[in-house]
C-alpha cells in the first residue's frame, strides 16, 4: 500500500491508501439510514483506515481546521492520481 507523510500544523500524519474496492466499501459504510452521505461516519472511517499515525479521533483535535486539513489531505491521497517526482 502506498504511504505519505503530510505536516499540519506541526504534526505529522502518516497516510495510506487503502484498495479501491475498500474506500467505496468505506463510503457505503458512511451513509445514514436513508443513505445520504455522513462526514462525520466518514471522518471517523478516514481517521481509522487512511490516517495510521498518529492514531488519533475526530476528538482529539483541537482546532476545526487542523481536523478539516487533515482529512483534505488524507481524501485527496485516497482518491487522486498521484504524479511521480
Amino acid at each position: 500500500m502506498a504511504t505519505k507523510t503530510v505536516e499540519v500544523n506541526g504534526t505529522e500524519y502518516t497516510l495510506q491508501k487503502v484498495p479501491t474496492n475498500y474506500w467505496y466499501k468505506i463510503k457505503d459504510r458512511s451513509k445514514d439510514k436513508n443513505g445520504n452521505a455522513s462526514e462525520e461516519k466518514l471522518y471517523q472511517e478516514v481517521l481509522e483506515h487512511i490516517v495510521v499515525s498518529p492514531k488519533m479521533k475526530m476528538e482529539d483535535f483541537e482546532e476545526v481546521e487542523d481536523f478539516e486539513e487533515v482529512m483534505a489531505a488524507a481524501i485527496t491521497f485516497q482518491c487522486k492520481r498521484q504524479t511521480k517526482e
